[in-house]
């Protein structure tokens, strides 16, 4: 019987490490604006989010890999915003979903970290990977 359980654990390890971690992303907010929350998916960050307008970020947290929606929510009472779909989103890779405003329209970047023990703004090796604006 431990035999048997002994298989079982070993095959799900190599499944997981065959298969990669689901991304991890963080959402950072450069709109100059606090927010409640941004949704990446269906995964919520509010986090650091509402005391800060000016490039503060939230934990890491694991979302799906693919494209993913991006939502938003200014304050409590207000409704969710959809700002785009982002992506790809890889597997084993550590991203950044940055809130940014132009005039009115909020809009949502996907960066790609190499360097997750610092802040995103000092984060040298960042790559910006895609873009979107709802208009």
């Amino acid at each position: 019987m431990k035999i048997q359980t002994l298989i079982t654990a070993a095959f799900f390890v190599l499944v997981m490490v065959l298969e990669g971690c689901s991304p991890s992303i963080q959402v950072t907010n450069k709109s100059g604006q606090l927010l409640h929350k941004v949704k990446v998916r269906d995964v919520e960050f509010a986090e650091n989010l509402d005391h800060c307008g000016n490039g503060c970020s939230t934990a890491f947290k694991s979302v799906p890999a693919g494209s993913n929606m991006i939502f938003l929510k200014v304050s409590e009472g207000s409704e969710w915003m959809q700002l785009g779909e982002l992506g790809p989103f890889e597997k084993n890779r550590h991203y950044s979903v940055t809130i940014t405003k132009s005039g009115t329209e909020f809009c949502a970047e996907l960066w790609r970290r190499q360097q997750t023990n610092t802040t995103f703004n000092d984060d040298m090796t960042k790559v910006f990977v895609s873009g979107s604006c709802p208009h």
